[in-house]
């Protein structure tokens, strides 16, 4: 993580996971009681740029919907 962001390898598949855990004590976490999450709709696929050109044309229209997506 660098101020926020993740950093990831272009063409690389990820899976985004959620860590549960429960305490009572926030600065004492117990390990064991964690549960772990993934859901198989959240899988995708990064890439550095846009070849097609209709995705292309049409992505400035959806960025205000995509406030995860970094243009450089």
């Amino acid at each position: 993580m660098f101020d926020g962001q993740t950093i990831l390898n272009s063409m690389h598949k990820y899976q985004p996971r959620f860590h549960v855990v429960e305490s009572t004590d926030p600065l004492r976490l117990s390990y064991r009681s964690m549960k772990t999450f993934a859901f198989s709709e959240t899988q995708f696929i990064a890439v550095t740029a846009y070849q097609n050109e209709k995705v292309s044309h049409f992505l400035p229209h959806w960025l205000h919907c995509l406030p995860f997506l970094v243009v450089r």
